[in-house]
């Protein structure tokens, strides 16, 4: 399990790490897949239910954060992007340069243009694709996964993925749904640069969504 001594220099190697792929570019957003809070995190938010609400009936509510999960990971994080110039931003309009929450489901409801949650998580392919014979779930999960990299490819252009030439094990595309999640996260940057997408909670904790048209 990692500690919050594992990610403390992470912030900064992150930054670095950007700033030499952009060429010169500034580096003003960064978008996190982790629940993220001004305060100590101990128990749901005002941000998960906003989320749940606004999105439960299309099967992208939260899981309710505790004080373990993400525990002080969350806020080595948000710590060590602060040193970095990176505030936590939980409102419009957006202060630069920020680091915000975002969370792919909801994301990927307009992303996809589709109005039910999108199934590719590798965890859950026995429960997502209980009627699918096993031998089968592999081929399931690369076309739910293909798809939405069709769709990030669209938006956000040069994304590549490395897809496998032959069946492997369900485990082996966990590092492809990493990365899809991380494209999605950055888009999720983009409308906000954008201006279309708006923060869902209050001053502590906000959860930054697209707006759907």
């Amino acid at each position: 399990m990692p500690t919050p001594e594992n990610f403390a220099d992470l912030p900064s190697a992150l930054v670095n790490a950007a700033k030499k792929f952009l060429g010169g570019a500034e580096l003003v957003l960064v978008a996190a897949d982790i629940p993220l809070a001004k305060s100590a995190i101990t128990k749901r938010r005002a941000a998960d239910d906003l989320v749940s609400r606004k999105f439960g009936a299309a099967g992208c509510s939260t899981h309710s954060p505790t004080a373990n999960r993400p525990g002080p990971i969350s806020a080595t994080l948000r710590d060590g992007f602060a040193a970095n110039g990176f505030s936590l931003a939980v409102s419009n309009p957006i202060a630069l340069p920020a680091i915000v929450e975002t969370y792919p489901h909801p994301a990927l409801l307009t992303l996809m243009g589709v109005e039910r949650r999108v199934p590719y998580k590798i965890s859950k392919a026995s429960r997502l694709w209980r009627d699918i014979p096993p031998s089968d779930r592999w081929l399931k999960a690369v076309g739910q996964l293909s798809s939405i990299a069709g769709e990030l490819d669209r938006v956000i252009k040069g994304s590549q993925f490395i897809w496998p030439t032959t069946q492997v094990s369900m485990a082996s595309l966990k590092p492809l749904e990493d990365q899809i999640d991380a494209l999605v996260c950055a888009w999720v940057g983009i409308q906000i640069l954008n201006g279309a997408a708006e923060p869902l909670g209050n001053e502590d904790a906000a959860v930054w969504v697209p707006q759907r048209h």
